[in-house]
C-alpha cells in the first residue's frame, strides 16, 4: 500500500510539474535529472521501501487495503499541496525576492537549442528550482510513508531506506551548494557556461572506450537564457 501510495505521489507530481514548466517556459527536465527519478526515485527507493518488516504482534485493527480510500487520498494530496505550496513560495523568492537580482524569466525558445539538444531546456534556474524541491519531497515522501504505524517496525530499524534518505538529503544539499563544476553540470544545476563547456567526466561527457553512458547533451554550451549571445560559439 505504501509503494502504491509514493508511486501516485511520484506521478502526479512529476507528471503536473513537467507539463506545466513545457506550457510555461517550453523547459523540462535533464537528462541525468530524468535518470535519477526513474531510476532512484522509482526504482531504488521502492525498493528499499519494500524491506520494512512487519511487527511480530498484530495491531487492534486490519491495515486499510482500499486502493481510494481516505487514507490514501489524503497521503497523496497532503504530499502534492506540500510540494506545490513549497515549490511556489520558492519560485516567487526566485522571481520577487533575493532572486530578482539574477534571475530573468524568459522562455528557453530564445535560447534557439537544437532539437537534438532538448534535455538542454534545463538550462534556467526555473527547473533547477522545481527539480530540488520535488527530489526533496519525493524522497521524503518515500520514507515518511515507511512508518507504518502500529502494522510495521520502526522505519529505524530498516537501515537501507534510512540510509538512502540521508544519502538523499546530503545529495540535495551538495547539488544546492555546489558551486559550477563537472558535478554541477551534470545535474545543469549551479552550472555556468565555462564549466559546462570544459567537463571531462568519464563515461557522461566523454566516451571510454567508445562506451558512453549519455545520449551526448552533457557539456558543451550552457544554453540558459542568461547564455543567449552564446548561441554562435
Amino acid at each position: 500500500m505504501a509503494t502504491f501510495i509514493y508511486f501516485m505521489i511520484y506521478n502526479l507530481m512529476l507528471t503536473s510539474t513537467k507539463l506545466a514548466v513545457l506550457i510555461w517556459t517550453d523547459s523540462t527536465f535533464s537528462e541525468w535529472q530524468f535518470i535519477l527519478t526513474d531510476v532512484a526515485l522509482a526504482m531504488g527507493m521502492v525498493s528499499f521501501m519494500v524491506r520494512c518488516r512487519p511487527e511480530a504482534k498484530l495491531a487492534p485493527s486490519a491495515p486499510s487495503a482500499s486502493l481510494f480510500g481516505t487514507q490514501a487520498v489524503v497521503s497523496i494530496f497532503s504530499a502534492l499541496v506540500i510540494y506545490w505550496f513549497t515549490a511556489g513560495i520558492a519560485l516567487l523568492l526566485l522571481q520577487y525576492g533575493p532572486g530578482r537580482a539574477f534571475y530573468e524569466f524568459t522562455s528557453s525558445i530564445v535560447s534557439e537549442i537544437p532539437l537534438n539538444e532538448w534535455t538542454k531546456k534545463s538550462d534556467n534556474y526555473l527547473i533547477a528550482t522545481l527539480f530540488l524541491v520535488s527530489f526533496t519531497v519525493l524522497i521524503t515522501s518515500g520514507f515518511m510513508l515507511c512508518y507504518g504505524h502500529v502494522h510495521r517496525q520502526s522505519v529505524g530499524k530498516n537501515w537501507r531506506i534510512c540510509s538512502f534518505y540521508a544519502a538523499g538529503l546530503a545529495f540535495t544539499l551538495a547539488l544546492t551548494w555546489a558551486k559550477p563544476g563537472d558535478f554541477s553540470c551534470i545535474f545543469r544545476i549551479n552550472c555556468d557556461n565555462d564549466a559546462s563547456t570544459k567537463m571531462q567526466v568519464p563515461l557522461i561527457s566523454r566516451p571510454v572506450a567508445g562506451v558512453i553512458f549519455s545520449c551526448g547533451n552533457v557539456g558543451g554550451c550552457f544554453l540558459g537564457p542568461q547564455m543567449v549571445n552564446c548561441k554562435s560559439k
